[in-house]
């Protein structure tokens, strides 16, 4: 949500914030924020905070912890009998082999969570679960926007993206 000075009077209609702004004539209009625009999206956007809170977190997080990669355990057990033994060579070795292995399942379906980011009208909402899921909540998310703010999603700004490991990133436009 931006204002400006023509907000106030009622004279422009604002688009896409990568967009330009018209006024009712078809002219361009820049746009100067106030300072009650985070304010005001602060108050009218509390009500998808709420949707994701208590409707889509409870539906979407399962288990309470992932469960350890399968041969990533077995190397690890074979690294502490080795241990005892005093093999500190081969220890090294599998140490280093387990280094390139994940050490909790990736893929584990008892498990699933839901983060959610917003900072001012930008939100971004990470899913560890399986792209079905992904899309069926982008879906919801979408129709709750659509029939409880009458706001819409931009095709160009929602994606799901595929991040495989834990330190991969995410940026939000415009920050």
């Amino acid at each position: 949500m931006r204002e400006s000075r023509m907000t106030r009077n009622g004279h422009v209609r604002f688009g896409e914030r990568s967009r330009e702004t018209r006024s009712s004539r078809g002219e361009k209009v820049r746009s100067a924020p106030t300072l009650f625009s985070p304010m005001l999206s602060n108050i009218y956007l509390d009500k998808r905070d709420t949707f994701v809170e208590t409707e889509l977190l409870p539906t979407y997080t399962r288990g309470t912890r992932r469960r350890v990669n399968a041969p990533y355990g077995y190397l690890q057990g074979r690294a502490s009998r080795l241990r005892k033994l005093g093999h500190w060579e081969a220890v090294q070795s599998l140490r280093q082999k387990m280094q390139q292995l994940p050490s909790l399942d990736p893929t584990d379906p008892d498990y699933r969570r839901i983060h959610y980011l917003r900072y001012a009208d930008d939100w971004l909402v990470g899913f560890s679960g399986p792209r079905s899921e992904a899309e069926e909540i982008k879906q919801r998310m979408g129709e709750f926007l659509q029939e409880t703010l009458k706001l819409t999603l931009s095709p160009f700004r929602t994606q799901n993206a595929h991040y495989p490991c834990a330190n991969g990133s995410s940026e939000i436009p415009g920050l």
